[in-house]
């Protein structure tokens, strides 16, 4: 019979065996063995802590095995080691679950060391989503995340509001820098916070506690940076990726989710974000059911710099498909229009058609000074 209760002083002996078990040290953050004098004031300590819950796996009467949570800072870190003889049982996914479903209402993390394939494995499978790497006592760790069905789709303006991105059930949406805080998102607790179309830094404190995924009109590591839309365009690059990618503290250069063909050969900036928005809805939908392990950008990196508004002055093109381009580019709210300056008189160019070589568009005229 399968049982789970919390740990006693009388099972300081079978958790100290345990410990020092040849494949439980080698996967631990300290592999060296534990002298048993340790041992004994290390679990008095976790035994009797607020900020640990010790539990003890047991089967057929027999000790089986441990689990542990241990409160840091905002998360609960599980530790879960079974004996050898009983490993093949499944015992560590039955009591992992139970031990998360006791303590559902807490945010359950678990630390796994980079090159320990297996536990990676039995998390992720026991509904546990990959956070990234972090060191862990200067060891290379992955981080996992128990999962909750609870996610969030960030957005800072009106641009995919007519998208699929805006249609999903089970989602929160957070539309406002104010919003996306620390104590907001610790409050939700997703699973996932995707960012489909926001203009603000996303803080450390943020991308380093949710899994937050970002999304890059680019075949990345190519494009990285500011405006890929406009540079791509600008570049004669018609036929693009949407990337969507773990936010990481350098610009664009976290790992990669997942990537989808995208196509900007014709429409305005507004039509092509709309497209993008239903494209980015699908993957945000693949992500959710699939919980893709993120992998390294390969290739090598191309850097775009964000365009500035002098760059929108089209008096230098000599090319009526290049002038089409440029005002089509600019041509969605929050953009500076493709624009010709005469006398002081600014013309702002929008609404671009191209017919046999022939750009017809809709041109709004001021003064420069209004």
């Amino acid at each position: 019979m399968f049982n789970i209760r919390l740990a006693t002083a009388d099972d300081i002996d079978n958790v100290y065996s345990l410990s020092n078990d040849s494949t439980v040290r080698a996967f631990s953050f300290n592999e060296s063995k534990i002298p048993y004098d340790s041992h004994v004031v290390w679990y008095k300590e976790k035994i009797a802590s607020r900020d640990s819950l010790f539990y003890v796996i047991e089967f057929d009467s027999n000790f089986a095995g441990y689990c542990r949570l241990d409160k840091d800072n905002y998360d609960w870190v599980i530790t879960i080691h079974i004996l050898e003889k009983f490993r093949s049982q499944k015992l560590g996914s039955r009591a992992l679950n139970e031990v998360c479903a006791i303590n559902s209402e807490k945010r359950l993390i678990a630390y796994v060391k980079k090159n320990n394939i297996n536990s990676a494995c039995f998390f992720k499978s026991n509904g546990f989503i990959p956070l990234g790497e972090f060191f862990v006592k200067g060891v290379k760790c992955l981080k996992f995340k128990k999962r909750t069905g609870k996610n969030v789709i960030a957005i800072c303006n009106d641009l995919y509001k007519s998208t699929g991105v805006y249609s999903k059930k089970n989602v929160i949406y957070i539309n406002s820098k104010d919003k996306l805080s620390l104590k907001n998102l610790l409050e939700i607790n997703p699973d996932y916070v995707f960012f489909p179309h926001w203009s603000y830094i996303i803080p450390h404190e943020i991308f380093d506690n949710f899994n937050c995924v970002i999304f890059h009109m680019t075949d990345l590591p190519f494009g990285r940076g500011g405006s890929p839309l406009q540079n791509l365009i600008e570049r004669g690059i018609y036929k693009t990726k949407i990337s969507a990618l773990r936010c990481v503290e350098e610009l664009d250069a976290g790992e990669i989710f997942l990537k989808k063909d995208f196509d900007i050969s014709y429409g305005s900036a507004s039509e092509i974000y709309k497209k993008a928005g239903d494209l980015i809805s699908v993957m945000i939908d693949e992500i959710i059911e699939k919980n893709p392990l993120p992998t390294c950008q390969e290739g090598e990196v191309t850097c775009f710099n964000r365009r500035k508004k002098s760059q929108s002055d089209i008096k230098d093109l000599r090319c009526t498909k290049k002038i089409y381009d440029y005002i089509r580019m600019l041509d969605a709210p929050g953009y500076p229009r493709a624009f010709l300056e005469s006398n002081g008189i600014i013309y702002e160019f929008y609404g671009a058609r191209f017919d046999n070589g022939t750009v017809v568009a809709n041109v709004e005229i001021r003064n420069k000074n209004e």
